[in-house]
C-alpha cells in the first residue's frame, strides 16, 4: 500500500489468507480453528459466548478474527504469541484500572530535589522552560542570588531537566571589536601635508 505522499505503508493485515463458510458455529470452535491456522495460542474468557454465521473468501486470518470479534462486541489483547479474547468492555475496564494504578503509584512515590545551576541564561527564564517538562507533581523555584534552579520532581524526570538546561544554557557568541590608535607626531604630519 502507498499513502498519498507515496511512502510505503505496512499492510494492516498480514496473516495467511483463509476461506470460512459456517452457519451458527460456536464462537469457541471458530476461535480454535483460527488458532490452528495462525499458529498462535488463543485464550478465551469464560464470558465469551454465542454463535456466528460467517462466509469469507480469501481474507487474512487476522482480519477475519477482528471482524468476528467486532460482530460480538469482543476485543483482543495481543501478548506476543498469545491472543487473549474477552468482552470489549472488560478489556477497557482493565486498561482503565491499570492506568489508574500507574497514576496512583506515581502520586505515592517520593519526589527528589536537585539544584541545577544556570551559567549563561537567567534562572527565571530557564524555569519557564523547565516547568513544561515536569510531571503534575513537580515544581521549580529560582534562587536568583546564585542563579540556580531548585527542581522537585520524580527521579526519572531529573535527567530530562538537566538535559534541557544543558542544551539551552549556552554562551551567547561574542563579537570582537578591535580598535587601533595611530599616533603621529607633528613632523610626520608636515610630511603628509597636514598643518594644524
Amino acid at each position: 500500500q502507498y499513502s498519498e505522499q507515496g511512502a510505503p505503508q505496512k499492510a494492516r493485515y498480514v496473516g495467511k489468507r483463509v476461506n470460512f463458510e459456517f452457519k451458527d458455529i460456536d464462537i469457541h470452535n471458530l476461535l480454535r480453528i483460527i488458532a490452528e491456522i495462525s499458529k498462535k495460542n488463543i485464550v478465551v474468557a469464560d464470558d465469551v459466548i454465542g454463535k456466528v454465521t460467517i462466509r469469507l473468501r480469501n481474507v487474512p486470518w487476522d482480519q477475519a478474527l477482528e471482524l468476528i470479534l467486532r460482530s460480538k462486541s469482543l476485543g483482543m489483547e495481543d501478548l506476543g504469541n498469545i491472543i487473549r479474547v474477552a468482552p470489549l468492555q472488560k478489556l477497557e475496564d482493565e486498561a482503565r484500572s491499570r492506568a489508574e494504578r500507574k497514576k496512583a503509584e506515581r502520586t505515592q512515590r517520593e519526589l527528589s530535589v536537585q539544584l541545577v545551576p544556570v551559567n549563561y541564561a537567567t534562572a527565571d527564564e530557564m524555569s519557564q522552560r523547565v516547568k513544561e517538562i515536569l510531571s503534575e507533581r513537580g515544581n521549580v523555584t529560582v534562587d536568583t542570588r546564585t542563579n540556580t534552579l531548585i527542581v522537585r520532581d520524580l527521579p526519572e524526570n531529573m535527567q530530562r531537566v538537566r538535559s534541557l538546561v544543558a542544551s539551552l544554557d549556552l554562551q551567547t557568541p561574542q563579537v570582537l571589536i578591535e580598535a587601533r590608535i595611530v599616533e603621529a607626531n607633528i613632523r610626520q604630519q608636515r610630511e603628509i601635508g597636514i598643518q594644524w
